[in-house]
């Protein structure tokens, strides 16, 4: 189960909460959680949705290359043989997310 439909679900279980509390102020408090998790679940689907992330550092040449290994650094020019390229990390929206 992804984060998203764990977060409808317990938004789900706030809504029931709130039908059976017999106070208002109860109700009140179970529909707000409702519609925190509501706006969780849509955060998610968003995070989801997007590719993963990469973050490389290309040393010596004051350029940033797109990926490891590519020709070409981000201002179309050549990758030459004293730039280092390292890949420092590579997650997904979902695993940024949870750190």
């Amino acid at each position: 189960m992804g984060d998203a439909e764990t977060y409808r679900k317990r938004a789900q279980e706030c809504a029931g909460l709130a039908g059976s509390s017999a106070q208002p102020e109860h109700r009140l408090i179970w529909l707000e959680l409702e519609h925190h998790w509501l706006r969780l679940a849509e955060t998610a689907e968003i995070r989801e949705s997007q590719p993963p992330i990469t973050t490389v550092i290309v040393t010596g040449c004051g350029h940033q290359a797109p990926e490891p290994g590519s020709s070409r650094d981000e201002a179309g020019g050549p990758i030459s043989a004293g730039m280092k390229v390292k890949m420092v990390a590579r997650t997904t929206a979902r695993e940024s997310n949870s750190s």
